[in-house]
């Protein structure tokens, strides 16, 4: 059966700016390992991926282009908060559903924003953790998710980093198979410690199915 999407609302409706709403209690504390605090509630406005997936402690450039995910993002922007990024389980949908989205995404926050001619937005974000999604809310304009903290299970261990070393290993030859990742790819995992951190690039950069990511 095919599945039903509401109409689209004029261009003129959609492209409204995003107005500061009540803030939302902040129920959420996460501590990061370089110790920055982070506090947000657990539920947030929703930005959905086409084909990327984020990791926390990643930097990572956006263009969003459709309407309830500009406002959505706007939200966030105006009420100095972070909001949740999940992959589509399609990338190929335009107007997704909460049955087209993972049920697994990241918090993250906006670094930079800077709004285009044409209403698209260009915006900076850096991944803070990563979350669980319990419940997406359709609401008029956007749609936002709640979510549960994932605390990270990859703990520094003998046993974790020779397994690390294991996969940058197998990295570092499919970077010379792949002429598409520049050499300089290497050079910045090589300066990565850290288990999780230097897991999640690498998993970045593979070609794995999003599902996997």
């Amino acid at each position: 059966m095919a599945k039903k999407r509401a109409a689209t609302k004029p261009a003129a409706k959609r492209r409204a700016k995003a107005k500061p709403s009540r803030r939302p209690r902040r129920d959420v504390t996460y501590v990061r390992e370089d110790g920055e605090r982070f506090s947000f509630s657990s539920t947030m406005p929703l930005l959905p991926l086409r084909d990327v997936v984020i990791f926390p402690g990643m930097i990572v450039p956006l263009l969003v282009g459709r309407p309830q995910s500009v406002v959505a993002v706007e939200r966030a922007v105006a009420n100095e908060a972070p909001f949740c990024v999940v992959a589509q389980t399609d990338p190929g949908e335009s107007e997704p559903l909460p049955e087209d989205l993972h049920d697994v995404g990241t918090v993250v926050r906006a670094l930079q924003v800077l709004r285009v001619p044409d209403g698209t937005l260009k915006i900076l974000v850096e991944g803070i953790c990563r979350v669980a999604v319990t419940r997406f809310d359709e609401l008029p304009d956007h749609l936002a998710v709640k979510t549960k903290l994932i605390e990270p299970s990859l703990k520094s261990t003998s046993d974790t980093k020779a397994r690390v070393r294991q996969v940058v290993s197998a990295f570092r030859k499919y970077v010379k198979l792949n002429p598409r990742i520049p050499d300089e790819v290497l050079t910045a995992i090589g300066g990565i410690d850290n288990p999780r951190l230097l897991t999640q690039m690498v998993w970045f950069k593979f070609k794995l199915d999003l599902s996997v990511r």
